[in-house]
């Protein structure tokens, strides 16, 4: 059955809040973000929904925005490219864009995806598959330690911020197992708290890098890249050099 590919848009929503100022717009798609902290007091809301909503059309090779005046409502577009079929004329999403020739590094590689949001995981793995590489979820540090004792990994991709254990101490956990192998694991944090301070934090926590969240594919096949050809180790070595961090490239 063949497909006819074009862009459509997908829809608008749009409301009669507040309103949003211009230079505040981008920080509305991030996580734990608000254009005002006072209105987030009186209107509650965890400053999640928009977020996951660009995680959801990015995964679908779309994209969202947002148009507002700054007072009197905003408007919200998101557009997704979808086909029509040939014989039913019916519509159909397209699907997740899939990683690019130059990934065969990837093939076979072992990754444990560490991260108590379901959707995080989704989007992880479906690349990761799509590379060919092998992969594991987890969604606490807990479990992700006793994964990383049982199963030679190439690289733990660690979500910082979960419930009971989180990220650092189950980096700091498995650095400190007696078997070799497995304390000298790669260990990637994946996290929105990336301050300057924050990531060399993690860094002398025992992570050998940090991808912050939201990250584009380029972002995060140029994190793998990096991580799994040897890269990472020669930046670290130029940066000693130098007197610099890894991440501040």
């Amino acid at each position: 059955m063949g497909l006819v590919q074009r862009r459509l848009r997908g829809g608008l929503v749009n409301d009669t809040g507040i309103g949003i100022s211009e230079d505040l717009e981008e920080r509305l798609f991030q996580r734990f973000s608000r254009g005002d902290s006072a209105a987030g007091r009186r209107y509650g809301g965890a400053g999640l929904g928009l977020a996951i909503c660009k995680e959801l059309a990015e995964g679908m090779g779309g994209r969202i925005r947002v148009s507002s005046r700054g007072s009197g409502g905003s408007k919200f577009y998101f557009d997704l490219p979808l086909g029509r079929s040939e014989s039913t004329g019916r519509l159909k999403a397209s699907p997740p864009p899939t990683p690019s020739a130059n990934l065969d590094f990837l093939r076979d590689r072992r990754i444990l995806v560490v991260d108590d949001v379901p959707l995080n995981q989704f989007i992880l793995e479906q690349f990761l598959k799509d590379a060919g590489g092998l992969v594991d979820l987890s969604a606490s540090g807990q479990d992700a330690v006793a994964k990383a004792v049982d199963t030679p990994y190439d690289l733990i991709l660690m979500d910082i911020n979960m419930p009971e254990m989180d990220g650092i101490e189950a980096t700091r956990a498995i650095r400190a197992q007696p078997d070799a192998s497995v304390a000298a694991t790669p260990i990637v944090g994946v996290t929105a708290s990336v301050l300057p301070s924050e990531r060399q934090m993690y860094l002398a926590q025992g992570m050998n890098d940090v991808l912050a969240k939201p990250f584009t594919q380029r972002d995060l096949q140029a994190m793998l890249r990096r991580i799994l050809t040897g890269d990472e180790t020669r930046a670290r070595t130029q940066n000693a050099n130098t007197g610099g961090s890894l991440l501040d490239r």
